[in-house]
C-alpha cells in the first residue's frame, strides 16, 4: 500500500514538471474564479511564483482591465460552455500579449460545474507576423497597383493570368480583357516571330530582360518597352513576371541624339575651320590629340590617324613657342575652364609657317576644343592693302605737295607779272586824268573814274586769290599765325566772327604737315559759309607732346553727318578728300553735331 502511495505521487511529480514545461498557461479556476492550480508559465507571465497565484482570484491575477475584457469568456465556461477565443490582453504586470485561450469546463457526477481549466498561449509573435504580413501584402499590392512599370504575369504557354492598373493603361485593355490573351497579340505581326522566340528564352531562364521590344496597343499603335522577367508561382502554377518599362521617349530621345550626332559630325568635318579635341596629360603640362576634323588635316598637312594619342608638342612643336603663346592658352583654359580667344599669331616650325586664330574651350568631361582658322592668305591680302595704302598716301601727299608748288609758282606770277602791270595801269590812268583839258575830262570823265575803280577792284581780287593761293606767313610764321591771320581776311569776306584759340605750335610741324591741315581748315571754314548759317566760327588749337589737334566749330544749324558722308562718296570731294589727305600725314578726321545748334570738325595728327 505504501509502495501504491509512492509511485502515485512521483507519477503527480512528473505531471506538474510537464504541465511546468508546457510554454502556455495552465491553471484551473475554481466556480468563484479562485486560482487552485498554475504552473511555472504563471511566474513567467505575471512575476509570481505558482505558491502565490493559487487562492488568488482571476481578477487579482490578470488585473481589473484584462479582467473585464475576458469576463464574458469566463462566465461562459462557468455556465458550462467550452470557450476558444484569440485577442489581445492587457494584462496588469505581464503587459499586453495576444493569445490563444481555450476553456474546459469541469464537472461533478450531476454535471454541476466546478470550475473550468484554462490554456492559454501567447501568439504576440505569431499576430506580429501576421500583421507584417498583412502589411506588406498590402503595400506591395500599393506598390503593384500604383507602379510607373507595367506588370503581367504569364503562364508558361504564354496565356496572360493577370496584371496591374498600369499595364492596362500602357496597353489600352481593361484586366478581363487581358486575362483572354496571350504574348502574340499584344505585338506587331511582323515582329511576333522575334517575340516569341524572346518569350521561351525568358521562360527557360536563359535570359532575364530585353530590350527596346515593339509593343501593340490595342487602337494599334506602337511603343517601345524594355521588359525584366522573373519566375514567379501564382495559386501553385508556375508563371513569368514581365515588368514593362516605356521607353518610347527615351528611344526618340536616342534616335534624335544619333541625328543630331550624325549632322554634328557632318558640320565638324565639313566645316572651313580645322577644330582638334585634345585631352590633357602630365596635370595639364601637355596635350594628347583625341581628334581633328578634316580643316585641321588640311591645314595642319596631316592625317588624324597618324597623331591621335601623340602629344601637340610632338606634332606642332611651335605651339609651346613664347612669341606664338597658345600652349599656355590650353593650360589656362583646362586649369580654370574659362574660354579664350587666342590673339591672332604667327605659328612657324621646320614644316610650316602660317597666320592663325584659336579658340579654345573645355568640354564638361575635361577635354580642351580648339577652332583654328588658317589666316594666312588674309593677312598677305591686308599686308597688300597696307602696302597699296602707304602707296596711296605717299602719292596723294606728293599731290598735295605739287597742288603747292603749283599754286605757289602761279601766286608768284600773278606777285610779280599781273600785279605791276595793274600798278602800272593805274598810274597811267591818273596821268591821263592830269593831263586832259576841262572839256575831255567832262566828256569822258565818268569811263575813266570806272577804269579806275575797276583796276582797283581787279587788284584785290588778285590780291584775294593769291592769299587762297599760299599764304606766305605759313611758310614764315608757321600754321598758327597763317590760321590768325586766315581767320581775319575770312571774317571780312563772310561778316562771320572768327576767332583763332590756343597757343602757337611748338616746335612746328613738318612744312607739307601745316600746309594740309592749313588747307583742311580753309575748306572746313568754307562749307560753315555755305551751309552753316553761322554767326560764330572757333579754330581751338591744342598742342600736346605727342599730337596736336584742331578743332573748327560753328554755331550753325548743324549737319546730317550721314548724309555728308553719301554725298562725299557719290561726289568724291568733301569729307572724304579732307581724310585722304589727313590720312597722307598720319591724321584722322571726326565729325560731331547736334542739329540745330552746332557742328565740329576734330582734325587730329600726330608729331611723329
Amino acid at each position: 500500500m505504501m509502495r501504491s502511495h509512492e509511485n502515485l505521487i512521483e507519477h503527480n511529480k512528473e505531471i506538474l514538471s510537464i504541465f511546468d514545461k508546457f510554454p502556455a498557461l495552465c491553471s484551473y479556476v475554481d466556480k468563484d474564479g479562485y486560482y487552485r492550480f498554475v504552473n511555472r508559465q504563471y511566474e513567467k507571465w505575471f512575476g509570481k511564483p505558482p505558491e502565490e497565484v493559487i487562492g488568488k482570484h482571476y481578477s487579482e491575477i490578470l488585473g481589473k482591465e484584462a479582467y473585464e475584457m475576458i469576463r464574458n469568456h469566463i462566465e461562459d465556461a462557468l455556465k458550462g460552455q467550452r470557450v476558444a477565443y484569440e485577442m489581445s490582453v492587457p494584462y496588469a504586470n505581464g503587459g499586453p500579449r495576444w493569445v490563444s485561450a481555450e476553456y474546459v469546463p469541469d464537472t461533478d457526477e450531476e454535471g454541476n460545474i466546478k470550475g473550468f481549466f484554462a490554456l492559454v498561449v501567447d501568439i504576440t509573435q505569431r499576430k506580429t507576423m501576421e500583421d507584417t504580413l498583412r502589411e506588406n501584402e498590402k503595400n506591395c499590392r500599393t506598390l503593384i497597383e500604383n507602379a510607373v512599370d507595367g506588370m503581367l504575369v504569364a503562364a508558361m504557354d504564354g496565356r496572360f493570368l493577370t496584371a496591374n492598373p498600369t499595364m492596362c493603361r500602357m496597353l489600352g485593355y481593361d484586366l478581363e480583357e487581358l486575362k483572354g490573351m496571350s504574348v502574340p497579340d499584344i505585338h506587331p505581326a511582323e515582329d511576333v516571330p522575334y517575340i516569341i522566340e524572346q518569350f521561351e528564352e525568358l521562360a527557360r531562364g536563359d535570359a532575364t530582360e530585353n530590350h527596346n521590344i515593339p509593343v501593340k496597343r490595342k487602337d494599334g499603335s506602337v511603343f517601345y518597352a524594355d521588359i525584366s522577367a522573373s519566375h514567379v508561382t501564382l495559386s501553385g502554377e508556375k508563371c513569368l513576371l514581365g515588368i514593362f518599362r516605356d521607353v518610347t521617349e527615351r528611344k526618340q530621345i536616342e534616335e534624335a541624339l544619333r541625328e543630331s550626332e550624325f549632322r554634328f559630325r557632318e558640320v565638324y568635318e565639313n566645316m572651313a575651320d580645322g577644330v582638334a579635341i585634345y585631352e590633357a596629360v602630365d596635370d595639364g603640362a601637355d596635350f594628347v590629340f583625341k581628334d581633328m576634323n578634316r580643316s585641321g588635316e588640311r591645314i595642319g598637312e596631316v592625317r588624324k590617324r597618324d597623331i591621335i594619342g601623340r602629344r601637340v608638342t610632338d606634332v606642332f612643336p611651335g605651339v609651346g613657342a613664347a612669341e606664338f603663346g597658345l600652349l599656355e592658352v590650353f593650360r589656362r583654359v583646362w586649369r580654370t575652364g574659362k574660354s579664350e580667344h587666342h590673339r591672332e599669331a604667327i605659328y612657324k616650325d621646320d614644316r610650316h609657317t602660317l597666320w592663325v586664330r584659336n579658340y579654345v574651350f573645355k568640354l564638361p568631361s575635361g577635354e580642351i576644343i580648339a577652332i583654328y582658322s588658317d589666316i594666312t592668305e588674309r593677312k598677305k591680302t591686308e599686308e597688300e592693302l597696307r602696302q597699296g595704302s602707304r602707296r596711296l598716301r605717299a602719292m596723294s601727299l606728293r599731290m598735295s605737295e605739287l597742288e603747292e608748288e603749283e599754286r605757289k609758282k602761279l601766286a608768284r606770277e600773278l606777285h610779280d607779272k599781273v600785279g605791276p602791270n595793274l600798278s602800272v595801269l593805274g598810274i597811267n590812268l591818273s596821268i591821263i586824268e592830269s593831263q586832259l583839258s576841262q572839256e575831255c575830262k567832262e566828256k569822258v570823265m565818268s569811263r575813266l573814274a570806272d577804269s579806275q575803280e575797276l583796276v582797283k577792284s581787279i587788284a584785290a581780287g588778285i590780291r584775294d586769290v593769291m592769299t587762297d593761293l599760299r599764304s606766305e606767313l605759313l611758310d614764315e610764321y608757321g600754321l598758327s599765325s597763317a590760321l590768325r591771320w586766315y581767320a581775319d581776311i575770312f571774317a571780312g569776306r563772310t561778316t562771320i566772327n572768327t576767332l583763332v584759340k590756343g597757343d602757337d605750335i611748338m616746335p612746328r610741324l613738318p612744312l607739307n604737315t601745316e600746309t594740309v591741315l592749313f588747307r583742311i581748315i580753309q575748306e572746313a571754314l568754307t562749307n560753315i559759309a555755305k551751309h552753316a548759317g553761322a554767326s560764330e566760327a572757333i579754330i581751338a588749337i591744342e598742342d600736346a607732346a605727342e599730337n596736336v589737334t584742331i578743332t573748327v566749330s560753328d554755331n550753325g544749324k548743324g549737319l546730317d553727318i550721314a548724309a555728308a558722308r553719301q554725298r562725299s562718296e557719290k561726289q568724291g570731294l568733301g569729307l572724304a578728300s579732307m581724310e585722304e589727305r589727313l590720312a597722307a600725314i598720319g591724321g584722322s578726321l571726326k565729325i560731331e553735331s547736334s542739329p540745330g545748334r552746332w557742328t565740329r570738325v576734330i582734325i587730329d595728327v600726330k608729331r611723329s
